[in-house]
């Protein structure tokens, strides 16, 4: 994992074997600003970003119109589908393509995540085994 140099608060992840997860610390300035996470994955089936009371999943469909799914799981483990309206909704954009392969995804974290202890868990899977 790497900060970019190019854009202040896009940080690089990349995982060979496509599967992981990572525990990252933010320092309080950078938690008023969007903070975007650059996935280098060739595909997102799912990816879980907890901090404080809030976890969020997401994924985005490999085939047809890759369309983009989000749900928010409450302290009792119940998942609720989120839209874009919603305060934790994720943006997420496909990054450059190669042989129709995305080679990253671009995901910036809602305000109502980041702006909670600093402390993010994530995991993420690029294709389902």
């Amino acid at each position: 994992m790497s900060q970019n140099p190019s854009t202040d608060d896009v940080l690089d992840i990349y995982s060979e074997s496509g599967i992981g997860k990572a525990l990252l610390w933010v320092a309080e300035p950078a938690r008023s600003t969007d903070i975007t996470l650059r996935l280098h994955l060739h595909g997102l089936e799912q990816l879980t970003i907890s901090s404080g009371d809030s976890t969020v999943i997401a994924a985005v469909a490999s085939y047809g119109t890759n369309a983009v799914t989000q749900s928010s799981v409450d302290q009792n483990g119940t998942e609720t589908p989120i839209d874009p309206g919603s305060p934790l909704w994720m943006t997420i954009n496909r990054g450059e393509t190669v042989g129709g392969m995305p080679q990253y995804f671009d995901v910036t974290l809602p305000a109502a995540v980041t702006q909670s202890n600093g402390i993010f868990r994530l995991s993420w899977i690029d294709f389902y085994r």
